[in-house]
């Protein structure tokens, strides 16, 4: 018999499959303004030009995956609140080659990125937490018709993992023009 609760990404992260519920991550979960120094990024194509920017609502993730892209960015297949997580993450990433092109200090600069990434983008009341056999507390509201996650937020672990990855896609594309 099928699950009737499964939810958004029922893929459950390692933490989380063997505790019920998630530990902190064995990755680095902030950027470093040496990585920041490192990605190079055109200034003049940053801005965002689709609609939503300041929305969670789901009405602009293909926007928001067709922007991320144009930097090398997978972002097909992301469901909302990875989408929503990479495009902040990434508006972050923008902000911080911004300031350091302005001649501004990266390194506080970073410092107030990952205190607010870290405030805004990691689920700290258990949504996204995997609760075995398939199931999270976000997809059993959503199932049921409940507004959930309404902010998009991941577990620590994802949200890490979505980090890395971008980080990784923006130095891939520096070292393919080398």
């Amino acid at each position: 018999m099928e699950n009737p609760f499964i939810g958004p990404d029922p893929r459950p992260i390692e933490s989380e499959l063997n505790t019920g519920k998630e530990k902190r991550s064995e990755y680095p979960i902030g950027l470093t303004s040496e990585e920041i120094r490192k990605i190079e990024l055109p200034l003049e194509s940053l801005e965002y030009e689709g609609e939503g920017s300041s929305s969670y609502s789901p009405n602009y993730d293909q926007q928001k995956q067709k922007y991320l892209e144009t930097f090398g960015i997978k972002a097909e297949g992301l469901d909302h609140a990875e989408t929503v997580t990479s495009f902040v993450i990434f508006s972050h990433i923008a902000t911080l080659k911004f300031i350091e092109e302005a001649g501004g200090d990266l390194d506080k600069a970073t410092e107030i990125a990952n205190k607010i990434l870290n405030e805004t983008r990691i689920d700290r009341l258990g949504y996204r937490y995997y609760l075995g056999k398939g199931v999270t507390y976000e997809g059993a509201r959503k199932k049921l018709g409940f507004a959930a996650n309404t902010e998009g937020r991941l577990s620590e672990d994802h949200y890490s993992q979505i980090l890395r990855s971008i980080l990784n896609s923006l130095t891939k594309k520096i070292n393919l023009r080398d």
